[in-house]
């Protein structure tokens, strides 16, 4: 047997794999049919889930190691005749599969058979195809491609390296297309069967994604055939294939045993796993050869290989009969509800086995029977024969229906499989999805949503009024189901799903609503649509008030940008200005009572408007001295004459906040809710002083370094922050930790955007991008800018136009993004409580 050419002799591995593969298939689709208890670690599951891994993938793979043997020879003009014949009875085994399907499930009740043939032209157009039985689609085109372009697939098959390169552009170029929309119904059904659909639940075998196994098995099937260590060699492929799985997963950082394996369109992980099996598949047909057939000679020998044989070259008839067996044994199960194996698992198996039986021996019987009276070509045969089958199904059925159009019953709507054909028309043309919001945000203490979130059903009318139910559908980026829920719509064909929102985690999700139509066993489905579910991210821009007079172009300045990106203003004023003997810092003058009369009207009139009063202190001289209290000498270098605000004891300071607060009342100011120490230099004594005084929001926390940081020499700050820490309560000990006993009511919002005046926009900018990457946020965040009004115009403000412009591209408002601008009390009064740690 070793002597003989391999390209002469068909390898029996090919037959004895497709056999395995057959039994494969129909064991899931008999599960599937008859709703096997869902038991994931019964045998028949596990079965069942590898065959709807394996089946088609191998059936492709083994075509492609089969059509190796024929790569070497050129082909008459008849049997490429003979070839596209072989692709025309698959076809029409195709049809009158799905023409029987049409007559066994379609409610004939309502709509006795005049409904039926409108359909039927629409699957003999292929803008329709019924489930169980696509594959025989793809692989018409699949082989039609491989006719038409033989020499090509031949010239490639000889390189791997040209194998895998076309096959996986192939899979990326189906990949990039199938998410693209199309309007056109002829168009979306081209689209669907070559591309697939990453939008709809249309169930295709794309020729782009799957080309790939059929290039590998040319290329694999001439190296096995002409090896003597066939084996050995696909072994070796086999380790290749489990070493790229592991690779895939670990650089998608996938869980081994929690893989997300999308099956329609086919993912990178689907494709991996599926090639393994098929491989598994093919390494046991290889072993059972070796062991069984090359070692053995004999009479047995020569009938069990003509059996096998035969039944690996009628592979196609039992993907034929094994569907229609199924589709009778389920019309009469659906319309006597009667159990067919009684629920136990010993008659589960007797009519599966009873199955698989039939399958292959009915077929063989007839088309011996038929060969031999009628017909001498075999393809004539078959498609006479399964005609001839159909035509009698539904002439009985007709006579069924006629006598029985009282008593026959509709499909359990519990059976979905039974209840749809997959639409290959466009979505569009049917019913439309629309989101009022493509970002929905999630209020931070969790009790609602920032704004409702309505779905719209729309397109047309009469179709939409007329159904009552419609299943709305929510998956994640995996393609993973989180939310399948039947809904109806309100008078305006919409729906409110923000207490489904409220209680799903962030993230992009993706929504499409289907209606099941029990009278013409259609699916309507709506295109979908993607939103995503996010917390908000409050951004803050504050105004340290230093204690001097502002110029007048620059409060102008500070009204411009706050209209220009509508957004208000946090004012932390500071009271100096209304002390009488200003010497401190005398190059910036004295701010007269007039003067310090008309900033206090002006920043009246900004919080009459919506901006927020805070308070802002430097430990300046004169203001201590009027205070009452004996300055003290702590200089800050690189900031001014200041002194440290943590020099000061609690009591002392205790005493400063108290004049500050009084001051404003007395100058018709309300009471600060927020306040950030001059220079940032506080400490666990400030932090409790402001708590006391009643004041809820610090904002001085930030990044640590110097206080200038251009300046090795400046100060050192005394915080160590990150550009993204949150809110938190601080600490008694320490002002940049959370844990341990905290103050009683101060929360710490930090200045974590950093300062305009020190820091470059690209700093500020790179600070925004810290907290948000353009995807949802997982928890809820508050990012602080600080400016001061006194260098608006001259220093702060083109840094801030292109900070809030680039900003203002993920605002909320506009539906671009969870941005929204904000108030610090604002941000405050909407903060989860209870979530009290920075992290």
């Amino acid at each position: 047997m070793d002597k003989i050419n391999p390209l002469k002799k068909r390898s029996m591995f090919l037959d004895i794999a497709k056999i395995i593969t057959v039994l494969l298939m129909v064991t899931t689709h008999f599960i599937i049919f008859f709703n096997l208890p869902d038991n994931e670690k019964s045998i028949g599951r596990i079965l069942g889930d590898l065959g709807g891994i394996a089946c088609f993938t191998t059936f492709l793979y083994l075509f492609g190691l089969g059509s190796a043997f024929s790569l070497s020879k050129n082909l008459s003009y008849k049997q490429y005749i003979k070839k596209f014949l072989k692709v025309l009875e698959i076809l029409i085994q195709y049809f009158l599969i799905s023409i029987l399907y049409l007559f066994l499930f379609v409610n004939q009740k309502n709509n006795p058979l005049t409904g039926i043939f409108s359909q039927i032209t629409e699957v003999l157009t292929l803008q329709k195809i019924t489930e169980f039985s696509e594959y025989l689609i793809a692989f018409v085109l699949i082989i039609t491609i491989f006719i038409i372009f033989r020499k090509f697939f031949k010239l490639l098959s000889n390189n791997l390296l040209a194998t895998l390169f076309v096959g996986i552009l192939f899979y990326f170029i189906g990949s990039y297309f199938s998410a693209m929309p199309v309007s056109s119904p002829v168009l979306n059904t081209i689209k669907v069967l070559l591309f697939g659909s990453s939008n709809e639940t249309s169930h295709s075998f794309p020729l782009f994604q799957y080309l790939i196994f059929l290039l590998l098995g040319l290329y694999l099937g001439k190296k096995i055939i002409l090896s003597r260590k066939k084996i050995l060699l696909n072994f070796f492929v086999l380790a290749i294939t489990i070493t790229i799985f592991a690779v895939v997963s670990i650089a998608g950082k996938q869980e081994v045993n929690n893989l997300s394996i999308i099956r329609f369109p086919p993912s990178v992980l689907f494709l991996v796993l599926s090639f393994i099996f098929s491989n598994l598949i093919v390494l046991s047909s290889l072993l059972i050869e070796r062991a069984f057939f090359n070692n053995i000679s004999g009479m047995f020998t020569k009938k069990t290989s003509k059996i096998i044989n035969h039944l690996g070259n009628n592979t196609l008839y039992y993907v034929f009969w094994h569907l229609l067996l199924l589709y009778i044994l389920t019309f009469l199960k659906n319309q006597y509800n009667f159990d067919l194996f009684s629920g136990t698992l010993i008659n589960f198996g007797l009519l599966f086995v009873a199955v698989i039986l039939l399958t292959f021996i009915i077929p063989v019987f007839l088309s011996f029977f038929l060969r031999i009276t009628l017909f001498k070509t075999k393809i004539t045969t078959t498609i006479t024969l399964n005609s001839l089958v159909v035509i009698l199904i539904i002439i009985c059925l007709s006579a069924f229906i006629y006598l029985n159009i009282n008593s026959l019953k509709t499909i359990p709507a519990g059976n979905a499989q039974f209840n749809r054909l997959v639409d290959l028309k466009s979505s569009s043309a049917s019913t439309e999805l629309s989101i009022n919001r493509k970002w929905v945000l999630k209020n931070p203490e969790n009790t609602k949503l920032l704004d409702n979130a309505i779905f719209t059903v729309s397109g047309d009318d009469a179709l939409i009024q007329s159904i009552d139910n419609y299943l709305m559908i929510i998956k994640d980026l995996d393609n993973r189901i989180k939310i399948n829920k039947e809904i109806t719509l309100d008078q305006n064909n919409s729906f409110d799903i923000s207490e489904i929102l409220l209680n799903m985690e962030p993230g992009k999700y993706f929504t499409n609503v289907l209606s099941l139509s029990v009278d013409d066993v259609q699916l309507y489905q709506s295109s979908s649509v993607s939103f995503e579910l996010s917390y908000p991210l409050y951004v803050t821009w504050t105004q340290d008030w230093e204690g001097w007079d502002v110029a007048e172009y620059n409060l102008n300045e500070m009204i411009n940008i706050s209209n220009k990106y509508q957004l208000p203003i946090v004012h932390l004023f500071n009271p100096r200005i209304y002390v009488e003997n200003q010497y401190s810092v005398s190059q910036f003058g004295k701010t007269s009572p007039e003067r310090a009369e008309y900033l206090t009207y002006w920043v009246k009139k900004r919080i009459s408007l919506g901006d927020e009063l805070g308070l802002h202190l430097h430990m300046f001289e004169d203001m201590i001295k009027e205070i009452g209290l004996e300055p003290r000498v702590n200089p800050i270098a690189g900031a001014y004459s200041d002194t440290k605000t943590s020099s000061y004891t609690k009591e002392e300071l205790d005493q400063i906040l108290l004049w500050s607060i009084k001051e404003f009342e007395e100058h018709g100011l309300p009471k600060p809710t927020s306040y950030r120490t001059g220079a940032w230099f506080s400490g666990p004594n400030v932090l409790q002083a402001v708590n006391d005084a009643g004041i809820l929001i610090d904002t001085t926390g930030r990044t640590g370094g110097h206080i200038n940081p251009g300046n090795p020499g400046s100060e050192l700050l005394p915080w160590n922050l990150q550009p993204t820490t949150r809110p938190y309560r601080p600490s008694i000990w320490d002002i940049n930790s959370w844990q341990g006993d905290r103050l009683s009511q101060l929360w710490e919002f930090p200045n974590n955007g950093a300062d305009s005046y020190w820091f470059t926009a690209n700093d500020l900018i790179s600070r925004f991008q810290a907290n948000f990457n353009g995807s949802s946020l997982s928890k809820p965040q508050v990012l602080t800018y600080l400016s001061h009004p006194h260098w608006l115009k001259s220093v702060d403000s083109p840094k801030l136009e292109e900070l809030f412009s680039f900003i203002s591209n993920y605002m909320y408002r506009n539906d671009s993004g969870p941005v929204i601008f904000s108030t610090l009390i604002n941000a405050y009064n909407n903060w989860d409580k209870s979530q009290i740690n920075g992290d």
